[in-house]
């Protein structure tokens, strides 16, 4: 599978028209119709920045080598996570923003709750 083929791989798994992937890498729709069809090759901002909005593996994206998609350590999700709703006015940000504040002892009451929730009666 060629560099474009990859494109259209994982433009296709998001299920993206062209136009829409190239909105979201703020490009013109024939701009990727020519990375797909291989008559001009992305540049190296272009393919980090496919590999940054679709979490796509970069060897991958490159050469073919390796999962289309990273495998995120549970830091890594927990960090996507909190940097999504952070800043924002949402309950899950605000739940964050609320856990951010807890003292210790406070953390060992939620602890223990948290356990109570999921021990079997």
């Amino acid at each position: 599978m060629d560099l474009g083929a990859r494109i259209r791989a994982v433009r296709k798994h998001h299920s993206l028209t062209q136009q829409a992937f190239a909105d979201l890498l703020s490009l013109k729709q024939n701009t990727i119709a020519t990375y797909e069809m291989g008559k001009t090759t992305p540049s190296d901002r272009t393919l980090s920045d496919i590999c940054r909005v679709f979490q796509v593996n970069e060897a991958w994206l490159r050469t073919g080598a390796g999962d289309m998609f990273h495998t995120k350590t549970p830091e890594e999700h927990l960090a996507a996570f909190v940097g999504d709703v952070v800043g924002g006015t949402d309950f899950r940000s605000r739940f964050i923003t609320a856990l951010s504040h807890l003292n210790d002892q406070e953390w060992a009451v939620l602890e223990r709750l948290a356990n109570e929730l999921v021990q079997p009666e």
